[in-house]
């Protein structure tokens, strides 16, 4: 059998079960959180806000995403992070992106705007390290992880742009 060459990033503490509670707070969602790579996105007081290859979605209730996470059963993270972001912040930062765009522009760019974090950082692992040092992360909720998931897989900018190439 041939030996895995993927590394997982390995999360600090425990996963909850997402409860209604926490939907109203803001949230940093990773969806296909066993696929390569992820997909960002946030959402704050019920509305979930990302940036994809064919535009965006902005305002989208969670109900809507949650109902689609279930339907399709996808992995999914959720952080809920310490501070409230506006939604005026969230709107504002979207409106300098339209879709993502291979070598430029990916999912992350408006979320890194929304959460104050550098614009350097290029991929999920070095955000919620980020996010981490910084104590901006209270929770880690999971929707739909199997039992032999062992977190996010670790992978390079360059898997990011094959993916938005497709």
């Amino acid at each position: 059998m041939e030996q895995s060459t993927v590394d997982y990033y390995t999360l600090p503490f425990p996963i909850c079960q997402l409860d209604e509670i926490s939907l109203g707070k803001s949230l940093l969602w990773v969806i296909h959180a066993d696929k390569t790579p992820v997909h960002l996105g946030i959402s704050s007081n019920g509305s979930y806000f990302s940036l994809k290859k064919n535009g965006k979605d902005e305002h989208l209730s969670i109900d809507i995403l949650i109902e689609l996470l279930t339907r399709k059963q996808i992995p999914t993270l959720v952080f809920l992070i310490s501070k409230t972001i506006e939604l005026a912040s969230l709107s504002e930062s979207f409106s300098h992106y339209h879709k993502t765009k291979v070598g430029e522009v990916s999912c992350i760019q408006p979320v890194l705007d929304c959460l104050g974090a550098p614009s350097s950082i290029p991929k999920v692992h070095e955000l919620i390290d980020y996010l981490f040092q910084s104590n901006a992360i209270k929770t880690i909720f999971g929707m739909h992880l199997t039992s032999d998931f062992k977190g996010i897989p670790n992978y390079s900018v360059d898997a990011i742009d094959d993916f938005l190439t497709l």
